[in-house]
C-alpha cells in the first residue's frame, strides 16, 4: 500500500516541474528566434533568466512538497507499520501506524483494545496487533508469584482475630481436594475484608499466586477478573473484551494449582457460582460477605465473626488515639459501640484528630445524636469508612429484598440493649415471621442466645 501511495505522489510532483520547464524553455526559444520583443524588453533573450527562473521554480516546487509530506498526518510506509503478533499476522494492507502529533495504532482485524495512546506513544508502547485465534494457551502460562490488586495495604493496627485466623489457615489447608474455600461472614464493619487482608499478609506469600476480586456485582467480577488476565498475560488482555479475557483467566485458574483468590463482598451466591464451579484444580478461594448465604451448595465451608471481644476493643481504641487515653473510659465507648472494629477505629481516629473532646464528650453525643456521630469520620478518611454509611449499605439490602424487615428492626431498635424474647419476631402472619427470620439468618442482625 505504501509503495502504491508514493507512486501516485510523484507523478503530481514531476508533472509540475515538467510544465514549468517547458513553458520557460518555450519562452527562451521564442525569444532568440524571433526576436520579436522591443528593443527595451531585449534583456529577456538571456537564457540565463530563464534558467535562473527555471531552477527557482524547481526547488520551491519541491519545498513545498517535502513540507506537506512532513506535516501528514498519517504514513502508508510498510516499513512503518509497526506489528507484534502472537503465533500469526494481520495482513500488511490491512495494518498500519498513524505518526504524527495525536497518532495511534491501528490495525486491520484486530481487537479494540489499546495499550498505550498519545502523542509521545513509542515503539515499546503501542498497540499490538494480535490475532485471536493465535492467543496463548492459558494452561501453558506459569503461575507467577506474587500479591495483587490488593484494595489497600493491611492495617497496622489490627488486634484480636488471632484465632480467626488460625482457623481459616488450617481449614483452606486441609481440604479435599478440588478448589479449597472459605466463606468469612458477619455484620458491615465487623472486620471481614480486615481479616482477608490480615490473611494475605500472613500467608500470602506461601501460595504460588494471589489475586484480590472486588465479588459485589457479577460485573466487577468480571472485570477484575479480565485485571487477572492482564497480569498473567498482557498480550491476552489487550487482545480480548472484558468478558472473554474474564474467560481466559478462569481457564488459566483451572489449569494451575496452588493459588489464592480472595472475592470480597460476595452480596449474591450466583455471583461466585461460575468461578468457583469451573476453578476446581486445587487453587484456593477466600470469600468475605455480609450474607449468611448456603455457602455449603458451593463446597465452601464458612466462618462467622462478631464484634470483637471488650479487651480487643480497648487495645484497638488505644492504637489509633495514642497515649492518654484511660482504659476506663475506652471500655464504656466500647460498650456504647458495640465493640464494633469500624465503629472503634473511627471513633478513636476522631478523637484523636479532635484533642479538645473527651471519650466523655464523645459518648454524650452518640447517645444524643448517633446517627449524626456514626456519619463523622476524621480528615483524610473515605466517608463510606463511616459506621453509618457501612450500615445504610445493608439496611438498603434488607429494604430491597424484605422490607417488612426492616420495620422490624426499626422497632427493636427502641429496646434495650439486652437480650429480646425471640416471639417478637417469630409471632404473627407468616410474612413476618419470615423477615424475623431473614434479619437473623441473612443479615445477622439478630442472634439467638438461648
Amino acid at each position: 500500500m505504501g509503495a502504491r501511495s508514493r507512486d501516485r505522489r510523484k507523478p503530481s510532483i514531476v508533472l509540475l516541474a515538467v510544465e514549468i520547464m517547458a513553458v520557460t524553455a518555450t519562452g527562451l526559444a521564442v525569444n532568440l528566434l524571433t526576436n520579436a520583443l522591443p528593443k527595451s524588453w531585449g534583456w529577456l533573450s538571456d537564457w540565463r533568466i530563464f534558467a535562473g527562473i527555471a531552477a527557482i521554480s524547481v526547488i520551491v516546487t519541491f519545498a513545498i512538497q517535502w513540507v506537506k509530506g512532513r506535516n501528514a498526518a498519517v504514513s502508508e510506509d510498510p516499513d512503518q507499520i509497526e506489528e507484534s503478533t502472537v503465533g500469526g499476522s494481520a495482513a500488511a494492507d490491512q495494518s498500519a501506524r498513524a505518526t504524527g502529533t495525536g497518532s495511534i495504532a491501528i490495525a486491520g482485524h484486530a481487537n479494540n483494545s489499546i495499550l498505550a495512546t498519545g502523542s509521545d506513544a513509542r515503539i515499546d508502547a503501542r498497540k499490538s496487533i494480535v490475532v485471536e485465534g493465535n492467543l496463548s494457551v492459558p494452561a501453558n502460562m506459569p503461575v507467577t508469584k506474587g500479591i495483587r490488586n490488593l484494595p489497600r495495604p493491611p492495617s497496622y493496627r489490627f488486634v484480636g482475630r488471632t484465632d480467626t485466623l488460625s482457623q481459616l489457615h488450617e481449614l483452606l489447608q486441609r481440604g479435599p481436594g478440588g478448589v479449597l474455600g472459605q466463606a468469612v461472614q458477619g455484620l458491615g464493619g465487623v472486620g471481614k475484608t480486615e481479616v482477608a487482608l490480615q490473611y494475605i499478609k500472613q500467608w500470602g506469600p506461601q501460595y504460588a499466586g494471589a489475586w484480590w476480586l472486588n465479588a459485589e456485582t457479577f460485573e466487577s467480577i468480571e472485570t477484575e477478573l479480565a485485571g487477572l488476565a492482564g497480569s498473567i498475560d498482557p498480550t491476552a488482555a489487550a487482545a480480548l473484551d472484558t468478558p472473554k479475557a474474564a474467560d481466559w483467566a478462569l481457564d488459566w485458574l483451572s489449569t494451575h494449582e496452588g493459588w489464592l483468590v480472595v472475592l470480597d463482598n460476595v452480596s449474591e451466591l450466583e455471583h461466585i457460582s461460575r468461578i468457583v464451579a469451573t476453578t476446581l484444580n486445587g487453587g484456593s478461594i477466600l470469600v468475605t460477605s455480609r450474607r449468611q448465604i448456603p455457602w455449603s451448595s458451593l463446597g465452601l465451608g464458612s466462618i462467622s465473626i462478631s464484634s470483637l471481644r471488650r479487651d480487643a476493643s480497648i487495645s484497638l481504641l488505644s492504637r489509633v488515639m495514642g497515649e492518654g487515653s484511660e482504659d476506663a473510659d475506652a471500655a464504656l465507648l466500647a460498650s456504647d459501640l458495640g465493640d464494633l472494629p469500624l465503629a472503634l477505629e473511627q471513633a478513636g481516629a476522631y478523637l484523636a484528630q479532635s484533642r479538645s473532646v473527651s471519650i466523655a464528650n464523645y459518648r454524650e453525643r452518640l447517645k444524643g445524636q448517633p446517627l449524626a456521630v456514626l456519619s463523622e469520620v476524621a480528615e483524610g478518611t473515605p466517608a463510606d469508612r463511616a459506621v453509618a454509611a457501612t450500615l445504610k449499605i445493608t439496611t438498603d439490602a434488607i429494604a430491597e429484598k424484605y422490607p417488612f424487615a426492616l420495620e422490624i428492626l426499626a422497632i427493636l431498635s427502641y429496646f434495650a440493649p439486652q437480650g429480646i424474647p425471640t416471639e417478637i419476631v417469630t409471632i404473627g402472619p407468616e410474612d413476618q415471621r419470615t423477615s424475623g427470620h431473614e434479619l437473623s439468618a441473612r443479615f445477622e442482625f439478630l442472634r439467638r442466645t438461648a
